[in-house]
């Protein structure tokens, strides 16, 4: 593609018959790589032959299924590139002109990107446009899941927004623990609607390959399992961790080695050193190696964060609470849990020493339905007939009013309830926009900061 300012861009035209093209096969790889091979020795300067290069280690590997077994990345392909892309499109200074072009509307973006309260599980808190060449590839996918949607629904035309939508609801479904066969076909339907349409919304020059590599994405999924199995986001994050124990420009590989050997040297000597041993020579090596985690449990898998107190029930909670054969009026109120086994913590609302973030917000289980609630406060009874501890969770639901891509906006009721802790499913983000909430699902319990 020749620009008109000068210049060539490599593009990916759309081929609405055929999107996907013809599958390659061991037989086809086989006979291009020969080719290539072939184009070397005879001197042929374009040697590449629909787009391979030459042979590759992974073709000798007889377990090795090379076709269907090289993934696309994630964190760099629709991260860092299609969604980095479509910001900058929309509001960067040198596309001001153009008729897709938001750059009026950079402010009022910047603005609601401030005031959002993110969970603890994300790192960063929302940066604002400004400082969007400096945003990580994490920053990229919490904007394409979580926050991206409510901030943009009032902010790009309706069909620039249906389209964002399709490449969100995708990217949450293809991200998800669980894809049934309807949802991978869902996703698949519409990323290729996505790029389908992404020429007459913003024009040939931006069909790269983090474009056209959406249209093979689904099959990725497919073939090798959901999004967060496979991704560069813990390679870079280990990465990070090695730079760090680097001093000095001396003999980096001798001190990459010895990173690698003083943290693989705790585990093997406790293999060989700690078969025996009494309960205190455990707790001490636990505490050295930083995984000495006190839990006080309530439930399979839940522990108490923090301390209690003594909190009385007024009649409406009582009538409320009764359900769950809890009679007394006295019970033990707190505030923090760690839901371990599930991977989160929970926070009620009461809890006050979060001001940048939000660990209230909860998906919860309600007979063979999922809901959206906020916790209030945990409580715990101890009832003597029948002996039993009974721990709840005081929550104020929320009623769903539509869904949008991969949020719900959703309205907060006025009435309380009561529900077992074992009951909560996740934590979510919410976002406030205009007086309305929009709920921000998680799509797995791996995607973390």
């Amino acid at each position: 593609y020749k620009h008109d300012t000068g210049g060539i861009s490599h593009i990916f035209p759309y081929d609405v018959n055929d999107p996907k093209g013809p599958k390659r096969t061991k037989q086809t790889i086989l006979r291009d790589t020969d080719q290539v091979v072939h184009n070397i020795r005879q001197n042929i300067t374009k040697s590449s032959v629909n787009g391979h290069k030459g042979k590759f280690w992974f073709m000798y590997l007889k377990s090795f299924d090379y076709v269907n077994s090289c993934v696309i990345d994630y964190m760099h392909g629709v991260c860092l590139g299609v969604v980095r892309t479509l910001l900058t499109i929309w509001f960067d200074k040198k596309n001001k002109e153009k008729e897709f072009s938001y750059f009026p509307k950079r402010k009022d973006v910047n603005d609601l990107l401030r005031k959002i309260t993110p969970t603890i599980f994300v790192s960063r808190i929302p940066r604002t446009l400004d400082e969007l060449t400096h945003w990580k590839a994490s920053e990229y996918r919490n904007f394409l899941l979580y926050w991206g949607l409510p901030v943009l629904r009032h902010v790009l035309y309706p069909e620039h927004f249906a389209h964002f939508c399709l490449l969100a609801r995708s990217i949450f479904i293809l991200s998800k623990e669980g894809i049934s066969v309807q949802e991978l076909h869902t996703a698949d339907t519409a990323l290729l609607l996505f790029v389908e349409n992404f020429k007459d919304l913003y024009g040939e020059r931006y069909l790269t390959l983090n474009i056209h590599q959406l249209v093979h994405l689904a099959d990725c999924v497919r073939y090798t399992g959901p999004l967060y199995v496979n991704n560069c986001f813990i390679f870079e994050d280990l990465n990070g961790f090695i730079v760090k124990q680097i001093h000095g420009t001396q003999g980096i590989e001798t001190q990459i080695t010895n990173i690698v050997s003083m943290l693989q040297v705790p585990a093997a000597m406790s293999m060989i050193y700690l078969k025996n041993v009494s309960e205190d020579i455990m707790c001490l090596y636990h505490e050295l190696n930083g995984s000495n985690k006190q839990l006080r449990e309530i439930e399979a898998g839940v522990a108490l964060m923090g301390n209690a107190k003594i909190r009385i029930l007024d009649p409406k909670e009582q009538r409320l609470i009764l359900k769950f054969g809890v009679r007394n009026s006295e019970v033990k109120e707190f505030l923090r849990v760690n839901m371990y086994k599930k991977g989160f913590y929970v926070y009620g609302s009461k809890y006050k020493r979060l001001e940048k973030r939000q660990q209230h917000i909860i998906t919860y289980k309600k007979g063979n339905l999922s809901e959206f609630g906020a916790v209030i406060s945990f409580v715990q009874s101890e009832e003597q007939n029948p002996n039993a501890v009974v721990n709840l969770a005081e929550i104020k639901p929320f009623k769903k009013i539509v869904p949008i891509g991969c949020v719900w906006e959703v309205a907060t009721e006025e009435s309380i309830d009561f529900i077992p802790v074992t009951n909560i499913i996740n934590v979510n983000n919410i976002v406030s926009v205009l007086n309305k909430l929009y709920l921000c699902p998680s799509p797995n319990r791996h995607d973390r900061d």
